[in-house]
């Protein structure tokens, strides 16, 4: 086995915190020497005797396991750590919340002034302009303008082509 996996799967196995104690980490340095060692007298051959050295080590690190975490890494020291990390977390919220109410009250006084503006330049422009009313006489039309022409055609309307021919209706027998 790859040493690493070994190693992590032991300390998995023995609930251990923060991975493998330093004695486990130790004794897998003198395991892995010994491999090497071992491969250097036998070769290719040297299967059986690493296989030997794994099943030696893999007991010795699994006995190292069971002592626990490293010194100053007992169940007291992992709980004031895990509370530490969750207030880090929490004083964390706090400053997004501020955030997020600080960038809402910027877009809501900016939309505010910009409506405050737009409403002020419309009053001026209406000023400017004032409404005058319309003094009674014959050259004021409301609605569509009228040619010149005649009286007549003013008040009857000008005269409309028919387009199509209109169809006859037959005698009396009907279809």
């Amino acid at each position: 086995d790859n040493g690493q996996v070994m190693l992590t799967d032991i300390a998995r196995r023995a609930n251990m915190t923060f991975g493998p104690n330093r004695k486990m980490q130790e004794l897998m340095v003198r395991r892995n020497s010994e491999i090497l060692k071992a491969l250097d007298a036998y070769g290719d051959n040297a299967d059986t005797q690493i296989a030997g050295i794994n099943d030696r080590y893999s007991v010795l690190i699994t006995e190292a396991a069971e002592l626990g975490e490293d010194p100053g890494m007992g169940r007291s020291t992992v709980m004031k750590i895990m509370t530490k990390g969750s207030s880090k977390g929490d004083s964390s919220i706090p400053i997004i919340a501020i955030v997020v109410a600080a960038s809402s009250v910027a877009v809501i006084c900016t939309i505010a002034c910009a409506s405050m503006f737009l409403v002020r330049m419309w009053k001026k422009t209406r000023q400017k302009t004032p409404v005058q009313p319309f003094q009674q006489g014959s050259q004021i039309v409301i609605g569509n303008p009228v040619t010149q022409g005649t009286a007549a055609e003013v008040t009857t309307g000008a005269p409309v082509a028919v387009a199509a021919p209109t169809r006859t209706k037959s005698g009396s027998n009907g279809k």
